[in-house]
């Protein structure tokens, strides 16, 4: 189930925990390294009203909830620069549309979202993407856009 989690909490969701430290860590230090998210999200504003950013219940420990990133949709933003290799530690990402950008490329610890069911990275400056990509078990949907060549990456096809 995935829900907006809006700045104040109506009082029957205290029994969730708050985003994890490690995803709001990550989403603060892409917005610090990409000029284009500066615009777009305040500093002062809290990461779960960050447009662009869905945040959803995943199941924790003890049966608590926890609140973690679910969805990155940063479509035609004119974001530039390296998507960045921490993003491959919001380990409950389902969704990533990064496309109609200017990226110029993805890091391997992306590989590593096993979560991942959809991935746009078309229509950005990428010439290559990493092989470790081809392991994204739960991926869905791909749309890397052509012209797109990589010597290395070779998706499997049986979790389509």
């Amino acid at each position: 189930m995935q829900r907006r989690v809006s700045r104040s909490m109506p009082a029957e969701t205290a029994d969730f925990i708050s985003p994890r430290v490690t995803d709001e860590n990550v989403l603060r230090a892409w917005r610090a390294e990409c000029p284009e998210l500066r615009a777009l999200w305040g500093e002062s504003a809290p990461v779960t009203a960050w447009k662009g950013v869905t945040f959803g219940e995943t199941g924790g420990a003890n049966g608590v909830r926890v609140v973690r990133v679910v969805r990155i949709a940063l479509e035609k933003r004119g974001l530039t620069g390296d998507v960045p290799a921490a993003l491959g530690g919001l380990t409950a990402l389902t969704w990533l549309n990064l496309e109609g950008n200017q990226l110029t490329s993805v890091p391997a610890e992306l590989g590593g979202l096993t979560a991942l069911t959809g991935l746009s990275l078309s229509r950005n400056r990428l010439t290559s993407v990493p092989g470790r990509l081809g392991g994204l078990t739960a991926l869905t949907s791909l749309d890397l856009g052509r012209g797109l060549h990589s010597s290395t990456f070779q998706l499997n096809r049986s979790h389509f």
